[in-house]
């Protein structure tokens, strides 16, 4: 929007000049070499002032792209900047990874060492509990036996004291 109005400007400007130059030419109408030599002057003053205006929009543009390109260098530098430290993250991240990792597979190793004593103390301890059934169905059993033995003793010695 800018840019077609700064071009509309310049030619806005020159009809305005050839309008006054017009003008001028009509309301000097008695002399026409006169008229020619100040239609020319006005003319070329109009041209003139055109220039140097074009000049100053042209100036103030050169400025302008100046300040621009200066601005996005220094968004490059930015982002060349945050670019790297962002790679830099990333590489100190993956070594941390890569330390976790072995950390990790010790740990998992462990962890089925683990899982392989279990599973072999639950073995014996599901043998020992059926030794303990085992012995608990006999002790009835045992201290019969035992009770019946005492009481044969007893009368043994009473005989042999009596």
């Amino acid at each position: 929007e800018k840019r077609l109005l700064c071009r509309r400007i310049p030619q806005a400007q020159l009809e305005v000049c050839e309008v006054e130059a017009e003008v001028a030419q009509v309301s000097d109408t008695a002399s026409t070499s006169v008229t020619r030599v100040t239609y020319t002057e006005h003319r070329t003053q109009c041209l003139k002032r055109a220039i140097f205006s074009l000049g100053d929009t042209n100036a103030a543009f050169a400025e302008k792209a100046a300040a621009e390109r200066e601005r996005l260098q220094r968004a490059r530098e930015v982002v060349r900047s945050e670019l790297q430290r962002l790679d830099a993250e990333r590489e100190e991240l993956h070594l941390i990874i890569a330390e976790h990792s072995e950390d990790l597979a010790c740990v998992q190793a462990a962890v089925a060492a683990s899982g392989e004593k279990e599973r072999a103390l639950s073995s014996q301890a599901a043998i020992l509990k059926a030794k303990i059934a085992e012995f608990r169905h006999l002790s009835p059993r045992l201290l019969q036996d035992r009770q019946d033995l005492i009481g044969k003793i007893r009368e043994a010695t009473a005989t042999d004291a009596g």
